[in-house]
Order: C-alpha cells, then structure tokens, then sequence
C-alpha cells in the first residue's frame, strides 16, 4: 500500500513538474509574441506610409530609381511573408530584413533641405519616423523577452520539455546592414539625385 502511494506520489510530483514548466514555456513564448506583433504593428503604420512617401520623392524626382525599386521590393516582400507566415522565427528574420533594408534610406533622407521644403513628405516623415522610434524601443523589449525564452528552453530544467515539445531557440530582432546598403549609404547612392539640388 505504501509502495502504491510513494509511485502515486511520484507520478503527481511529475505531472505536475511537467505542467509548470510546460507553463513557464508558454508564458515566456507569448511575452516574445506580444513583442513580435508590438514591432509588426508599428513596421505595418510604416509599410502604409512608404508608399506615398516614395511618391511624394518620385515626383520630384529626388531618389534613383534603383532606390525606389529597392523600397518597394522590401515592402511587398514584408507585406507578403508577414501575411503567409506563422512561424515567430520567419516573422521576426522577416520584420528584421525590412527594418534594416528601409533605415539607412530613411535616415539619409532628412539631411537634404529641398525634402524638407515639401510639406507632404515633411508630415509623412515624421510619422514614419515616431512608427521607427516606437519600433526601436520594442526592439529592446522583444530582444529581452526572447533573451529571456531561449535562456529558459536551454536551461535545465526547461530544456527537456521544450525539446518533447519541439520548442527551438529563437532569433533576435538584429538591424543589420547588408554590405551591399553600407556601400550605397557610403557613396551616398541613396540620395544621388538629391545633391544636384
């Protein structure tokens, strides 16, 4: 009878066991997700507005055409991975891809007078530029929160369970310019049209 109840008592102490952990996961997973939809809402404001802040620049002709291409480019990849994706990981590469494709341009922008002269692109610059701010802040949060996850799911004893789960380590939220952006953004290839003004 004694026998019976310390396995009884074992199996209760497991599945319990089991059940915080599992818990933990989960809590920590939907912190990381939270932060992930925080930074796709505000790439989101960002994406609606490029459009017409591309227009507004191509109508004067102030950006190379390569760049306008560029922009785009980014902006329907995002658009479309963004809405066929569950994944966090692809959602997270994928938020990181546009913001690091879309910043250098945008940064260069406002060093030339003849844009901020243009009142329309003045007004959709600032918003894209709180939207990028916000973003930046997320970032921190959604970094710490995957910090957080991937260091739980790697220690023990959470590391048994995600691996019966199949939880992976997540990737971090990084800005990362390609070389191909440094060379442009150091030859100012960006904004070629603009120093002619």
């Amino acid at each position: 009878m004694s026998l019976l109840l310390i396995v009884l008592a074992i199996i209760f102490f497991i599945i319990v066991f089991f059940i915080a952990v599992y818990n933990s996961i989960i809590r920590r997973e939907q912190r990381v997700r939270q932060a992930q939809s925080e930074i796709e809402r505000e790439l989101n404001r960002v994406a609606e507005l490029l459009p017409n802040l591309v227009n507004s620049v191509k109508g004067a002709g102030l950006l190379e055409q390569k760049v306008l291409t560029q922009i785009s480019e980014s902006y329907s990849k995002y658009l479309s991975a963004i809405k066929s994706s569950k994944d966090l990981s692809d959602r997270i590469n994928t938020s990181s891809s546009f913001f690091g494709t879309i910043m250098p341009i945008i940064l260069q922008l406002p060093q030339y007078p003849q844009l901020q002269s243009m009142q329309q692109f003045q007004m959709l610059f600032n918003e894209i530029r709180v939207s990028i701010d916000k973003v930046s802040y997320a970032r921190q949060f959604l970094n710490d929160a995957i910090n957080d996850y991937n260091t739980y799911i790697l220690s023990f004893p959470g590391i048994i369970i995600a691996k019966l789960l199949g939880k992976k380590e997540l990737p971090y939220f990084r800005y990362e310019r390609s070389e191909e952006t440094r060379r442009s953004l150091e030859s100012g290839e960006f904004t070629k049209g603009l120093s002619q003004w």
